[in-house]
């Protein structure tokens, strides 16, 4: 249920299909999980926040939508969702988290605490700007806002952040360095979507919020084209593609104002065997370690962890396969057919 229809105006930047009238979405034909990570009223925790990423992966999603996080979060708040953040990466999705609408509010929450985490985790791919303080990576693409002139929104929370005082140690920040925050920017200011009081109405919103679901729903068109991309691939193409604001990459805007078509032109289309012509199922997934695979003229499976080791590699010859005993986490199963090569993804969850 949306309390307040801050979630329901964010899928409409992501995919309304124009059913009552405006075609507000960026990829209408997407689909969308509903994850509800925080309470009614609009906050909650660091471990909530954390869960719901983390059901969304296990659950199939391909890319995650955040247009929310954490003011001033203490540090192990931080530390819990930026092991998120590094797991989700390790699962190959992106996440597309908002900077945060403290930009006019620095004496509440100054530099380098003044975009909200987990926008303030590391992005997937460096920018040769970050070069000159480079540190490890996670699944965060995070957006600022700007209005239709492309000019920085005042609300749009600003950089560099740094990760000095915790557990990770890295992206020590003196004024200009740290952590460049966020990666691109997008339109968030009088962004019209829908309305959640009614089912033919819609509303005007402005903030961060409302520039991150239009940079996901240019991720699910890039995905669509090429669902092998990688969150560096997507992270990198949304920098490179992107307007530029500013000679280099910004503590306000990024590297600038994502451009979409740009985007989803820069993205080669897959080339690999043509997947569609080769029926293969997976069940159950998610599952408890053990699933079955059905796929007409199997040949061989293997199975890879997320960090590319392999676990299991099995001949056979038929259409079925079973796989038992894998432990909690992500899996690339890839199968070896008759008509070529096919690879799913199985999550484990317990």
């Amino acid at each position: 249920m949306d309390d307040k229809g801050h979630g329901t105006h964010c899928a409409g930047t992501v995919l309304g299909d124009g059913t009552a009238g405006s075609l507000t979405g960026m990829a209408p034909e997407a689909t969308l999980m509903c994850v509800k990570s925080i309470r009614g009223d609009g906050f909650g925790g660091a471990v909530n926040i954390a869960g719901g990423m983390e059901w969304s992966v296990e659950h199939g999603c391909d890319l995650i939508s955040m247009s929310l996080g954490m003011v001033n979060a203490g540090v192990a708040d931080k530390e819990i969702l930026r092991r998120t953040c590094e797991a989700i990466l390790d699962a190959g999705i992106v996440a597309l988290v908002c900077a945060g609408n403290e930009g006019q509010i620095q004496f509440y929450c100054p530099i380098p605490n003044n975009v909200r985490v987990p926008a303030s985790c590391p992005p997937p791919y460096l920018d040769p700007d970050q070069m000159a303080n480079p540190g490890p990576l996670s699944c965060v693409v995070a957006v600022g806002a700007v209005n239709y002139n492309d000019v920085a929104a005042d609300f749009t929370s600003r950089g560099p952040v740094t990760w000095q005082d915790t557990e990770f140690g890295d992206y020590a920040y003196n004024p200009g360095i740290g952590l460049i925050r966020p990666d691109v920017c997008a339109p968030g200011v009088s962004i019209k979507s829908l309305d959640y009081e009614n089912t033919s109405g819609y509303t005007n919103m402005d903030g961060t919020s409302q520039a991150t679901p239009c940079v996901a729903g240019i991720v699910a068109l890039m995905l669509q084209k090429n669902p092998e991309l990688t969150p560096a691939e997507i992270c990198r193409i949304l920098e490179e593609t992107s307007v530029k604001l500013t000679p280099t990459k910004s503590n306000i805007t990024g590297v600038g104002r994502v451009d979409a078509l740009a985007a989803v032109n820069a993205v080669e289309a897959y080339d690999g065997i043509n997947e569609q012509s080769i029926e293969a199922e997976i069940f159950p997934n998610p599952s408890n370690g053990n699933f079955t695979i059905l796929c007409e003229g199997l040949k061989q499976v293997s199975v890879y962890s997320v960090d590319g080791r392999l676990v299991k590699v099995i001949e056979t010859n038929g259409t079925e396969c079973h796989i038992e005993g894998l432990e909690r986490g992500v899996y690339l199963v890839r199968m070896e057919t008759e008509k070529g090569i096919v690879s799913r993804r199985v999550i484990v969850i317990s």
